[in-house]
């Protein structure tokens, strides 16, 4: 059986590694939401299961994804996933290992 090793092969193998070893969940060009530079349902769906109390004292989705691209931009990624984003009075993480 040969290997693909073009681009687009290899792609395909690290994409199938990601989502069958690893637990990535792939996601869609059309989640991504240009404006906020992030993928907004992954964003929240990942927010929704893991803190579903705070994120429903949150009566602004919009502001609330305008801060997080505000503070990517700002702070860096590595930043926020150590410290989590605090908005309004309240706290949310965004990794947990």
């Amino acid at each position: 059986m040969s290997t693909d090793t073009s681009e687009k092969g290899l792609e395909a193998l690290i994409t199938e590694y990601l989502v069958n070893q690893n637990q990535y969940i792939l996601g869609t060009p059309q989640d991504f939401d240009k404006a906020y530079c992030l993928d907004k349902v992954q964003l929240l769906a990942f927010l929704e299961a893991t803190q579903a109390d705070t994120l429903t004292k949150i009566p602004y989705q919009a502001k609330l994804l305008q801060r997080i691209s505000d503070q990517i931009r700002d702070k860096g990624i590595v930043e926020l996933l150590r410290k989590g984003i605090k908005y309004q009075q309240h706290r949310l993480n965004l990794y947990y290992s």
